[in-house]
């Protein structure tokens, strides 16, 4: 098997490059009795995890909460609160052989997540890791990183809570990162990467036979891997895998943000990995402009059935016809007509990064865009009161069978984003 190395200590042919699931697992097992989550059904399943690892990613670790400093609340979720620590030992980085144990990396900021009425666990608290273990077990080799590594699991010996642990990324979210300098000073040989990545993250979703069901730029989170003056090397990593669910155990229910959801959805039908390629249109468009799709108008029914007439985000000339065209193809009103997450991403990154298809477009569109910022072309578009970029419970009735509308009728003039931050 290619990339596949023979364990030198067993002989067995390594799960993972350079991991061996036969020698790990007993290493992990010899360990059970020296800690436990006080929670029996937590315990079996952290153990499963180590010992059916097929890879460092898929380990996860019981984390006492005194082994965490510097916490601090971050913001509120949908279904909890979320919080930035420091781990002080650090996640399992490789076995040592001189000392016999793990080598770690120490003082590791992570994320802290919380969900509502965690002091009782259900099969609902799992959903998210389940998730998780599963698009990480079908991920494309060389590009499947780009899922939001779990590490674990953790009690607030206070709330009696239990957390979830993530790992962290400096650059908060997608939504967040295109509001800043950095962001909006973006060129497409820098935007492309960030969609290829984002393309990745999905296919490893699908290639589990998932469906993201929460898809958004707010669940897209940006990391800079090189944090030096003048320096980035920007990572992306999809996160908020809650409702991430096998497409034939999905439940009717529409849950989401308005302008994401795909016009099937909105009318009360099930999601499909058909409807997560709607919302990768619209991260498209976000990335292209800069702007927040629909941020001028109330995000209500009014909003929903003018979604299911065919009416969408403007496309202006600034975009590139070719990335324009992928979008609107993302976008059709028939979830048939859609493109699979292969095509998208073979195109992304295989076709614009790889082999620098569509070159000159990209470029052209970057002198465009130089120019009117020269001239001070520019308009502030402003959040309306009621437009809402948090996931939400919906139920709308009656909404009006989709279709698509003229691809001339989302023509309008640019218009220079304003700074959300």
């Amino acid at each position: 098997m290619k990339g596949k190395t023979i364990c030198s200590e067993c002989g067995f042919l390594n799960s993972y490059y350079n991991w061996c699931q036969n020698c790990q697992s007993k290493r992990f097992q010899k360990k059970f009795a020296n800690w436990t989550s006080g929670n029996k059904t937590i315990d079996e399943f952290i153990q499963y995890t180590q010992l059916e690892a097929t890879e460092l990613y898929l380990v996860l670790e019981w984390i006492p909460y005194q082994h965490f400093k510097e916490i601090k609340f971050l913001a509120r979720g949908g279904f909890g609160k979320v919080y930035k620590a420091v781990w002080i030992d650090g996640p399992i980085k490789e076995w040592d052989e001189s000392k016999q144990d793990w080598s770690k990396d120490s003082n590791e900021p992570v994320v802290l997540k919380t969900f509502e009425n965690s002091q009782e666990i259900n099969d609902g608290f799992f959903t998210e890791i389940i998730g998780y273990i599963e698009a990480m077990k079908n991920k494309d080799t060389v590009h499947g990183h780009c899922i939001l590594r779990h590490y674990g699991i953790t009690r607030n010996p206070e709330t009696e809570e239990y957390l979830m642990v993530f790992s962290y990324a400096d650059k908060s979210s997608l939504r967040n990162f295109l509001g800043t300098k950095p962001g909006r000073d973006m060129l497409w040989k820098e935007k492309i990467p960030i969609l290829a990545d984002v393309a990745s993250g999905l296919k490893t979703i699908h290639l589990a036979g998932l469906v993201h069901r929460d898809f958004h730029s707010g669940n897209i989170l940006i990391h800079d891997q090189c944090p030096l003056e003048n320096i980035t090397s920007l990572v992306v990593f999809i996160g908020d895998l809650g409702l991430c669910k096998s497409e034939a155990s999905i439940e009717k229910g529409t849950y989401g943000v308005i302008p994401y959801m795909a016009p099937e959805v909105l009318r009360g039908e099930k999601y499909t990995q058909a409807s997560d390629i709607y919302s990768f249109g619209m991260i498209m468009w976000e990335i292209s402009t800069g702007q927040l799709p629909f941020s001028g108008r109330a995000h209500d029914v009014h909003l929903a059935m003018d979604i299911c007439k065919g009416h969408r985000p403007p496309i202006s000339d600034l975009i590139p016809k070719c990335y324009s065209d992928l979008i609107c193809r993302c976008w059709d009103a028939n979830p048939s007509n859609r493109p699979s997450i292969d095509d998208i991403f073979n195109i992304s990154m295989d076709g614009w990064c790889l082999k620098d298809l569509n070159k000159e477009e990209f470029q052209e569109s970057d002198e465009l865009r130089r120019k009117l910022l020269s001239e001070g072309t520019q308009s502030n578009v402003g959040i309306h009161k009621d437009a809402v970029y948090s996931s939400r419970l919906l139920k709308y009735d009656d909404l009006p069978e989709p279709v698509n509308q003229l691809p001339e009728s989302h023509q309008i003039e640019f218009t220079m984003p304003l700074d959300f931050m």
